[in-house]
């Protein structure tokens, strides 16, 4: 079979590719193929990995586990029950005690000295409240799980302090022991 003239030039374009001077010839002709001659540093080496490892180190990090220069919020938790005077005086209930485990509410301030309410960023997951301004963060593992929708949330300006509100969701295993 006989080659057309636009398959010879195919050719020696592709042979020009695999040949180092074609291949600065073709720059030459053509300068908006023209790349920079610069040598190709080799790739670092990096260390072998442990095949034991169960993930890496830089998957576990994330920015507020990072230390970014921000300090870590003082914080305080409250269990709270809300008690009627039938509770308190007759002990109708016996399923109630003043254990943290018939508590209803799970109360958490933060201190974040020197923050506007309107830099507190609060995220609150079920197990989890996370408290982001520009000079402190938190992140809090809660001890009991919340029903985060029906939470509410304060600042008090004269403490310079957030205070979280969050419903408990009640588990009857938990509280019977």
């Amino acid at each position: 079979r006989t080659l057309t003239a636009a398959e010879m030039a195919d050719l020696s374009a592709l042979a020009g590719l695999f040949d180092s001077q074609g291949a600065a010839a073709t720059q030459r002709a053509d300068p908006a193929l023209a790349a920079p001659s610069a040598k190709a540093k080799p790739a670092p080496i990096e260390p072998a990995k442990d095949p034991n490892e169960i993930f890496d180190e830089e998957d576990a990090v994330d920015e507020l586990d990072a230390d970014d220069g921000r300090a870590t919020a003082d914080h305080e938790i409250v269990y709270a029950q809300r008690v009627s005077p039938q509770d308190m005086f007759l002990g109708i209930d016996p399923t109630r005690n003043p254990s943290s485990a018939c508590s209803d509410v799970l109360l958490v301030r933060v201190k974040l000295p020197g923050t506007k309410a309107a830099d507190v960023d609060l995220d609150v997951q079920k197990a989890q409240l996370t408290v982001k301004a520009p000079r402190h963060k938190l992140r809090l593992h809660l001890p009991r799980t919340v029903d985060k929708d029906r939470g509410s949330a304060r600042w008090v300006a004269d403490k310079e302090c957030l205070e979280v509100s969050l419903p408990i969701v009640q588990d009857l295993d938990e509280m019977l022991g």
